[in-house]
């Protein structure tokens, strides 16, 4: 387990060089904290939606995310978000095909 530790610690080192993280991080450090806890308050409902669906949760939810998507920054920090997301999940996906469990 050893070495896949440190193999994972050199992915992500690399995955830090990439322009999709880079932007990420300039997108993250232009948002403040409250900011960061609205988006995640979001996602949390969001979640909640896929789990249990209820018109008071979605409304919720619809509502949050027009706020959040007003403002510029935000926008750029969850579209980074999500391009780093993909990237990790294409990783994790390229991981399974060569071990022939996806």
């Amino acid at each position: 387990m050893k070495e896949i530790n440190e193999l994972i610690n050199e992915l992500a080192a690399q995955i830090s060089y990439t322009n999709e993280y880079r932007s990420f991080k300039a997108a993250e450090e232009k948002i403040s904290s409250d900011e960061l806890d609205k988006i995640k308050r979001y996602k949390c409902l969001k979640i909640k939606l896929i789990n249990t669906f209820s018109a008071e949760t979605e409304n919720t939810a619809n509502e949050l995310y027009r706020e959040l998507s007003i403002n510029e920054d935000i926008k750029e920090y969850m579209l980074c978000e999500k391009a780093l997301s993909c990237m990790v999940a294409d990783i994790y996906d390229k991981i399974g095909k060569r071990l022939n469990i996806v």
